[in-house]
């Protein structure tokens, strides 16, 4: 049977690509029908992600493989290729390798609805037929019609003979690269990480996890305990398992961040830089180049397989970060797609909060994914101050995980322990009082036998260390810090100084600038080093030549707390200083060295260097998308630069409110808005203080976060108003950028407010202003603000439709593709208003893939809210709630108050198309009371009132809203909805003076459709126009406009629409009761019927019911 598509057939020269799984056969009956189902399916999800990433269209379903048609040659030959990597890569981890051969010829078969038939189709599968297993044979046709397009080698075949054709079929092998060998499981996950006993029940427990990720159900667990009980080394038994069929990547967090996204960073690099330039090229060059930015060895290999990086096009925080995420997202996806992924998260009690949100968007991706993470964490050190801590009720909440809380080994696993290490002997004496004394934790275990071996209480006895009966009466030190203490006793003084200098370096550090701090030269400190690794103190680091860290982190905390508060200040300086003097190594990992060291060192009179490095780390980690990591360097600035004050420097109470200003714009990155705009707010009393203008003005735009206007949020702040103008008047009138923004800021800010002329104004001097200027950027960003301003119908869609077409060039000009993304939104609701629902689809199908490709998360809700609503349009209610549903699921990280009314808003027309409107009048109140100031919620809530039976209620509603001829309902963007609602409430509470007011109202846009832009569609106003002259007896009017209204219904297959329309059409035509009119009547009446019983529009039917 074909695959189900939306696409009609491939017409005229068709292409044709045939698969098929060799050994199908031979595979079931060695594993039997469900593992072999297992394995036909992953086969098919291979195939078919090629098949669509080409644009291939499927026939259909062969049983072991498809048929695909494609209106291009080169796109058929690409996709064969993508195949065969993917099954390439598969097999690499699989535990049943796969053998896929692939045939093509291109030609222009006879076509029968969907499928073909005739010579071509002949050909391509009898080249398949001929093919071995991971070959690709095309037709010597297909490699004319390509040529060197493809970029692809091709080695000629003798002439293959093809049963039923005459004459032999010249043919050729397609080459393609194989894909790289297995990554070989991480250092810390590696069969050497330490013995291993017990936990029979946790490795059960996570194999199972394990088992249903590897069937394709995203797994997400964490073990928990006490430092060194265990953690790292069940994953790592885990792992063990994992090596057979799947992928095992791993990465940890350290106490002092120092790169972003570490442990994520950590685990995907080896991943990407395993893989060929041409799968980097062809697969993974978009998500690539946003990840590259935290990797610099990948960044090299993007840029040598795909050319420099393009500059970044938006400054919305959301949108990068929510594009680094979906690129971190979509290169697991690229891995599972070859085998199961087990990504092992270690000592996430350290993560910092981007980290924290990167799993917690993984585990929300809405894509199926055969992904087991694990995470390790110490619950003694996860509080709500934690990022983890504040995120695992969400984890909960999200995605059900498993927790496994590690307990001390028992005493018999201790002494098994014991055993071992050691001998028998030795276990018998020692491991009862171990366990006494370390309550069974693995790593205290460990320590105290090392220290038992180096005080001579135990000793080596051919290869094993033994003790002697007698040797019972040794004393165990209390405590694992007093056992540390005693092993780094047994150092040199010498080793344990330079030691002592690491620990305050950090948890992680490198030989050249120790020896720089340590004043020795790099022989002596390497003697020093040795001796630490001999001792276990540190180990060296898999990563990286002359690197280090330390073995557990209490040994570094044991060491760094023995140092006066005065002498690790002195010696923070002198770290930053070597640092300082370096030239190589990664610049980030230094920037947030010197930050930290620097910082340390401020009360020593480095306050100058201290803060111009923390604004530097806090830059850069803007740049890498760390918005939490940068707040906390901008903090140190802003402290730091206290001192500088302190201290009468000059200058240094402006650079403080600069680093207020990045500070700020760091707090709205991060999504915290409240702490955002108290900083900007500050920033903004310093500005005034001191007669800053400009900084003043970015105070003022900072406190806006964003764009806003409708979108954005639903209402006004009257402090953000207050605060532009002031800005406006201290910049002056004369033309600038920066005028212009706050200009088309305060636009967009008045929008939920009466002063609608003020606003117009405003924006049309931000454009003017703008043009002047000649910056396209500026005048992108005033045209958008000018859109957002006067959105309403006031405003033409056909100026709209133009306005939009010039922001889409200066997008264009100005390399910002968010603006063209703004532009196509905005001509998305004009075409809708149109009545253009097919140019409509198509703008919204260019949006959608220019969000997706740019990762754009405000357009998420978009991607779904506009299917919603056209799933409404034609009458699919089923899959209209679906997809309202999954806006919200997929929507939530970013929820703002408009993605609520939007959502509420189809709720209530689903329910109303549906006939359940029974119960939601609370509901509708509930909005009118929380924003008084948009009243075409309180009309929405008339209209439920009648619809449900309330007609006293509604009455009462219409009638708060009648005086002045509806001036209550602004003439915004949402007051369509005022008129409809308020339509088709006094509808069933006649009432001929309101009708009169709303008739007037609405016929100067007799000719659009009532639409809340994009989101709802509720039929043409012609509509609504002829419910209303049926109300006030001009039947000639109103049956012009619901003729009209069926003709533009039927048009776009607005069904419910007609059934609505048919039915106000046919009452019409009953109370005018002219000959023929009844005969008319009965027949929309039916039409109506028949549309209403078919999608279950029960509120209809019982109007209908009447009327029979």
């Amino acid at each position: 049977m074909a695959q189900t598509t939306s696409r009609s057939a491939v017409e005229g020269t068709v292409t044709l690509l045939f698969t098929d799984l060799v050994g199908s056969t031979e595979l079931l009956s060695r594993i039997g029908d469900e593992a072999a189902e297992g394995v036909r399916r992953a086969h098919f999800r291979l195939l078919r992600d090629a098949v669509t990433a080409r644009g291939g269209q499927e026939v259909k379903n062969l049983g072991d493989g498809l048929m695909v048609a494609f209106p291009s040659a080169a796109d058929a030959v690409r996709c064969a290729v993508d195949m065969q990597q993917a099954v390439g890569r598969h097999n690499l981890r699989a535990g049943e390798a796969l053998s896929v051969r692939v045939g093509l010829h291109v030609g222009e078969p006879v076509r029968d609805e969907n499928d073909y038939f005739g010579t071509p189709v002949v050909v391509a599968q009898r080249l398949c037929n001929a093919a071995s297993g991971g070959q690709i044979i095309a037709s010597d046709l297909v490699r004319v019609l390509v040529g060197s397009a493809a970029g692809l080698e091709y080695l000629d075949l003798e002439p293959i003979e093809l049963k039923g054709l005459s004459e032999p079929v010249a043919a050729c092998a397609v080459v393609w690269d194989p894909t790289p060998g297995p990554l070989s499981l991480p250092p810390s996950l590696s069969p050497d990480s330490g013995l291993f006993v017990n936990r029979t029940e946790e490795v059960a427990r996570l194999r199972a996890l394990w088992d249903k990720a590897r069937g394709g159900e995203r797994q997400l667990a964490f073990v928990v305990g006490e430092p060194g009980i265990g953690k790292t080394r069940l994953a790592a038994e885990i792992a063990q398992t994992v090596r057979v069929s799947g992928l095992a990547l791993y990465g940890r967090s350290d106490e002092e961040t120092l790169v972003p996204y570490q442990p994520f960073v950590e685990a995907l690099r080896p991943y990407l830089l395993s893989l060929p330039d041409k799968v980097l090229a062809d697969e993974l060059a978009v998500d690539g180049a946003h990840i590259a930015r935290l990797m610099p060895e990948v960044a090299e290999r993007l840029a040598h397989v795909t050319g420099p990086p393009a500059a970044g096009s938006s400054d919305d925080p959301a949108t990068e970060r929510y594009r680094l995420f979906e690129a971190m997202t979509a290169v697991l996806d690229h891995a599972a797609t070859a085998a199961p992924v087990f990504l092992v998260l270690d000592d996430m009690h350290w993560a910092d909060k981007p980290t924290v949100l990167l799993l917690r968007h993984i585990i929300r991706s809405p894509r199926p994914q055969r992904l087991f993470i694990l995470g390790t964490y110490r619950d003694t050190e996860v509080g709500p101050e934690r990022p983890l801590g504040g995120a695992l009720a969400d984890l909960r909440r999200d995605h059900r995980y498993d927790r496994l809380r590690l307990h001390g080994l028992s005493a018999e696993d201790v002494v098994a322990l014991t055993g071992e290490w050691g001998d028998a002997a030795l276990a018998e004496v020692v491991g009862g009082a171990l366990y006494a004394e370390t309550e069974g934790n693995p790593f205290f275990v460990g320590e105290t036998l090392r220290h038992l071996a180096e005080s001579g209480a135990i000793h080596l006895e051919d290869g094993r260390w033994t003790a002697d009966a007698g040797a019972a009466e040794f004393a165990i030190p209390e405590g694992v810090r007093e056992v540390v203490t005693r092993r780094l006793a047994r150092l040199t003084e010498e080793a344990r100084r330079i030691l002592s200098i690491a620990a305050v370096m950090g948890p992680e550090f490198e030989l050249r600038p120790l020896a720089s701090v340590v004043e020795r030269d790099e022989s002596a400190v390497l003697d020093a080093l040795d001796a630490g690794v001999g001792a276990q103190v540190i180990v060296e680091s898999p990563d990286a030549v002359d690197r280090y860290q330390f073995s557990h982190a209490l040994i570094r905390r044991t060491l760094h707390d023995e140092m006066s508060t005065t002498r690790r200040v002195r010696l923070h300086l002198r770290i930053a200083e070597a640092i300082e003097a370096r030239t190589d190594g990664p610049s980030d990992r230094r920037l947030a060295q010197l930050a930290y060291h620097f910082g340390e060192a401020a009360v020593a009179g480095q306050a100058d260097k201290a803060a111009t490095y923390a604004e530097a780390a806090g830059a850069r980690a803007l740049e890498l998308v760390s918005y939490e990591e940068a707040v906390e360097h901008f903090k140190s600035a802003v402290l730091v630069l206290d001192l500088a004050i302190e201290d009468g420097q000059p200058d240094a109470e402006a650079r403080r409110n600069e680093a207020l200003l990045a500070l700020g714009d760091a707090e709205w990155r991060t999504g915290d808005v409240a702490a955002a705009q108290q900083t900007f707010a500050a920033a903004a009393d310093t500005a005034l203080r001191t007669g800053n203008v400009d900084q003043l003005a970015r105070a003022a735009l900072g406190y806006g976060c964003g764009l806003g206007g409708y979108g954005q949020t639903v209402r006004a702040d009257t402090t953000l108003i207050a605060l532009l103008e002031q800005a406006l008047e201290a910049v002056g009138s004369q033309p600038t950028a920066l005028r212009a923004r706050l200009l088309g800021r305060l636009a967009t800010e008045l929008y939920y407010t009466p002063e609608a002329d003020r606003r117009s104004a405003l924006a049309a001097e931000a454009v003017e202003m703008a043009r002047a200027l000649d910056d396209p950027a500026v005048l992108g960003v005033a045209l958008i603000s000018c859109e957002a301003a006067t959105w309403g119908p006031d405003r033409p869609p056909i100026e709209r439709l133009a306005a939009c077409d010039e922001i889409i060039a200066l997008s264009q000009q100005s390399g910002d593709r968010h603006l063209a993304l703004e532009a196509r939104s905005l001509r998305i609701d004009a075409l809708i208003v149109l009545g253009d629902i097919a140019a409509a689809d198509e703008e919204h199908r260019l949006r959608s893939r220019e969000a997706e490709a740019l990762r754009i998360p405000q357009y998420l809700t978009d991607v779904f809210t506009y299917p919603a609503a056209r799933a409404l349009l034609a009458g699919d209610f089923g899959e209209a709630q679906r997809l309202a549903d999954h806006t919200v699921a997929v929507a939530d990280p970013l929820y703002t108050e408009t993605t609520v009314t939007l959502f509420g808003a189809q709720v209530i027309c689903l329910h109303w198309l549906r006939g359940e409107l029974d119960g939601l009048a609370p509901m509708v109140r509930d909005f009118a009371d929380r924003y008084p100031w948009i009243p075409a919620f309180r009309a929405t809530e008339a209209f439920v009132l009648a619809e449900t039976g309330d007609l006293d209620g509604a009455r009462a509603a219409v009638a708060a809203l009648a005086p002045d001829k509806f001036a209550a309902i602004p003439r915004d963007g949402i007051w369509t909805i005022g008129m409809w609602t308020l339509v088709g409430a006094v509808a069933r509470v006649p009432d001929k003076a309101w009708a009169t007011d709303l008739y007037a109202l609405i016929q100067p846009v007799a000719d659009c459709s009532m639409a809340l832009g994009a989101s709802m569609y509720l039929g043409p106003a012609g509509t609504s126009l002829g419910t209303l002259a049926r109300v006030l007896g001009r039947f000639g009017e109103g049956a012009a406009h619901f003729e009209h209204a069926l003709t533009d219904v039927r048009r776009i297959g607005a069904r419910p629409f007609e059934a609505l329309a048919s039915h106000q059409y046919a009452l019409l035509l009953r109370e005018r009761a002219d000959p023929g009119d009844e005969a008319q009547a009965v027949q929309l009446a039916t039409t109506a019927r028949a549309i209403a019983e078919n999608l279950g529009m029960a509120g209809l039917l019982k109007d209908l019911a009447v009327i029979r």
